[in-house]
C-alpha cells in the first residue's frame, strides 16, 4: 500500500514530468525547426544586412529556413503553434505545482534560450547594428549616440558590414552599451560571432528576467514558478531576444529585480530598488513608464499632482512632435517611430510604406495625448494601497499603451509590460498579455510573406488585416475576461455577505432556543 506521503507526491511528479516534456518540445521546435536550418555561423552575410521588417527580407530569413512560398509560411506557422501549445502545457503544469518549480522554470528558460540561440536574426537588423555600436564604444572610444558614431563613419570590420541604418547613430542608454561589450574578448572581428555575442547577452538577460520575475512574485505573494515560466518560456520572448538579439531584456531585468524592493516599506530597501530601476532606465528609457506608479504609491497625498505632471509631460511631447521642436535625446527612437506593426498604421494615409508623413505625425500626437489622459486617470483613481495594486496598475496601463496607443510598436516592446502582467495575477491581464504575445507572430508573418499572400491567396494588405485580427481578438478576450472576473467577484462577495447574514440570524436565535 502506498503511504499518504507518496500519494501526495504523485500529482507533483506528474506535473513535473509534463513540464519537462513541454520544455523539451519548445526547445526541439526552436532548435530543429529554425535554429539549425540557417544557423548564425553558416548564414550568408546578406542575412545580417537585409531590410527591417519587410516582405523583401523573407527570402533571406524565414523562407531561407524552408522551401519558398506559402509552404514556408505554413511550416513556420505550424512550428510556432506547436511551441505555443507546449508553452501553455508548461504553464498548466507549473500552475498545478511541483517541488522546485521555480528553479525548474528558470532552468527551462535557459535550455530554451540555448536552443534558439543559433538562429540567424529573422526580422530585424538591430543585433547587427548593436554589435557595431558596442565596438564603437569599447574599441574606438566613441559614444554610439553621437552623430559621428554611425557605423558608416567608423573604421571597423563589423561596422563596415552593417547594411541597414548604417548612416544612423544608435539610440540606447549607457548601461546597454556597457553590458553589450561583455562578449568582445571572445568574438574577434567576425560579424557572425559578434552578432551571436549580442544574442547571447540578450538570452542571458531573458533568463535573469525570468528569475527576477519569479523572485518578485514570491515577495509579493504569487507563485514564483508560474510567473518565471510565463515570462521565460513565452514563444515571443524567446524569438525576439535570444532569437533575434534585441536588448530590452537588459532594461527589464534590472527594473523587475528592483521591483519588490522599491515597493517595500523601509526606505533603505526602496533606495536599492531605485538604483536597480535607474540602471534599467539607463539601458533604455522605456523602463521609466513604471516610475509614476511607484511615485504615487510612495507619496499618496501627491498622486493628483503626479497625475497632472504626467498629463502635462505627454501633452507637451505631443505639441513638440507636431511642431518638430523635439530635442535629440538618447533612446527616444521608439517614441518618434511610426511602424507598420502598429494599429495606427492601418488608418487611411498612415501606412509608413505609402502614407502621408503629416498624417502620421498628427496621429502620433493624438496617441500620446490619449495615453497621457489614461495614465493620469489611472494614477489618480486606481487603488494603490498594496504592492500588487501598483504592479497591476503599471502592467495594465503599459499594456494598453503598447497594445493600442504606441505608434512605433514593435513585437519586442511587449516585454515592457509582460513581467508586470504575469506578477499581477489578474486573469484578464494575464490572458490578454499571453494572447497578444502569441498573436504577435501573425502580423510578422503577414509582413514577411505579403507578396505570396497577395498573389496566392488574393488577400490585399495582409499585414493590415493581420494587425486588426489580433487587435479585435485580444481586445475581445480582455473585455470578456474582465467582465467574467467582475461577475465572479460580485457573486463571491454576495455569497460572503449572505453567509454573514445567516450567521447573525443564527446568533440571534440561539438565546430564544435556550429560553424555550
Amino acid at each position: 500500500m502506498p503511504s499518504r506521503r507518496d500519494s501526495l507526491l504523485v500529482p507533483g511528479r506528474r506535473a513535473a514530468t509534463v513540464y519537462a516534456a513541454g520544455v523539451a518540445v519548445i526547445s526541439a521546435t526552436w532548435l530543429f525547426g529554425f535554429a539549425l536550418r540557417v544557423p548564425v555561423w553558416s548564414a550568408d552575410i546578406r542575412m545580417f544586412q537585409r531590410p527591417f521588417m519587410s516582405a523583401t527580407a523573407a527570402p533571406a530569413g524565414w523562407v531561407g529556413s524552408f522551401d519558398g512560398g506559402i509552404q514556408a509560411l505554413v511550416n513556420c506557422t505550424l512550428l510556432v503553434a506547436l511551441a505555443s501549445a507546449a508553452y501553455i502545457v508548461c504553464l498548466l503544469a507549473l500552475r498545478r505545482g511541483f517541488a522546485h518549480s521555480y528553479a525548474a522554470a528558470v532552468a527551462g528558460t535557459a535550455i530554451a534560450a540555448l536552443a534558439i540561440l543559433p538562429m540567424v536574426p529573422q526580422v530585424s537588423p538591430d543585433a547587427t547594428h548593436l554589435a557595431a555600436d558596442v565596438r564603437t564604444l569599447w574599441l574606438h572610444g566613441k559614444y554610439p549616440t553621437d552623430r559621428d558614431a554611425a557605423p558608416a563613419s567608423i573604421d571597423d570590420p563589423v561596422a563596415q558590414q552593417v547594411g541597414n541604418f548604417k548612416d544612423s547613430w544608435s539610440g540606447y542608454g549607457p548601461v546597454a552599451y556597457a553590458i553589450g561589450g561583455a562578449p568582445l574578448p571572445f568574438v574577434g572581428d567576425n560579424l557572425r560571432a559578434n552578432v551571436l555575442g549580442q544574442k547571447a547577452v540578450s538570452g542571458v538577460f531573458l533568463v535573469l528576467l525570468a528569475a527576477a520575475s519569479g523572485f518578485a512574485a514570491r515577495r509579493l505573494g504569487r507563485d514564483p514558478g508560474l510567473v518565471a515560466g510565463m515570462v521565460g518560456l513565452n514563444p515571443l520572448m524567446l524569438f525576439v531576444f535570444p532569437g533575434d538579439g534585441h536588448n530590452d531584456t537588459i532594461m527589464m531585468a534590472f527594473a523587475v529585480a528592483g521591483l519588490p524592493f522599491v515597493l517595500a516599506l523601509p526606505w533603505r530597501s526602496r533606495a536599492g530598488g531605485l538604483l536597480a530601476g535607474l540602471a534599467g532606465v539607463l539601458a533604455k528609457f522605456a523602463a521609466a513608464l513604471a516610475a509614476p506608479f511607484v511615485a504615487a504609491a510612495w507619496f499618496p497625498k501627491l498622486r493628483y499632482l503626479i497625475a497632472a505632471a504626467c498629463l502635462l509631460a505627454l501633452v507637451g511631447f505631443s505639441v513638440a512632435l507636431m511642431t518638430r521642436s523635439l530635442p535629440r535625446v538618447t533612446s527616444l527612437g521608439p517614441a518618434l517611430a511610426f511602424t507598420r506593426m502598429s494599429i495606427w498604421s492601418t488608418l487611411p494615409d498612415a501606412d509608413p510604406g505609402r502614407g502621408d508623413f503629416e498624417t502620421r505625425r498628427r496621429l502620433a500626437a493624438f496617441a500620446y495625448t490619449l495615453f497621457g489622459v489614461i495614465l493620469a486617470a489611472v494614477i489618480a483613481r486606481h487603488r494603490l494601497k498594496t504592492p500588487l495594486d501598483v504592479v497591476t496598475a503599471a502592467g495594465a496601463t503599459i499594456w494598453v499603451f503598447v497594445f493600442a496607443l504606441l505608434p512605433g510598436y514593435l513585437p519586442w516592446y511587449q516585454v515592457w509590460y509582460f513581467p508586470f502582467a504575469a506578477i499581477s495575477g489578474r486573469r484578464w491581464l494575464v490572458a490578454a498579455s499571453m494572447a497578444f504575445s502569441i498573436g504577435a507572430f501573425l502580423p510578422i508573418f503577414a509582413l514577411q510573406w505579403a507578396g505570396d499572400i497577395q498573389r496566392v491567396m488574393q488577400v490585399s494588405d495582409p499585414h493590415h488585416k493581420a494587425v486588426w485580427t489580433v487587435f479585435v481578438v485580444v481586445a475581445g478576450l480582455a473585455v470578456a475576461t474582465w467582465y467574467y472576473d467582475r461577475v465572479t467577484e460580485r457573486r463571491l462577495q454576495m455569497t460572503a455577505e449572505e453567509r454573514a447574514r445567516r450567521a447573525k440570524r443564527t446568533a440571534r436565535n440561539k438565546p430564544l432556543r435556550a429560553r424555550r
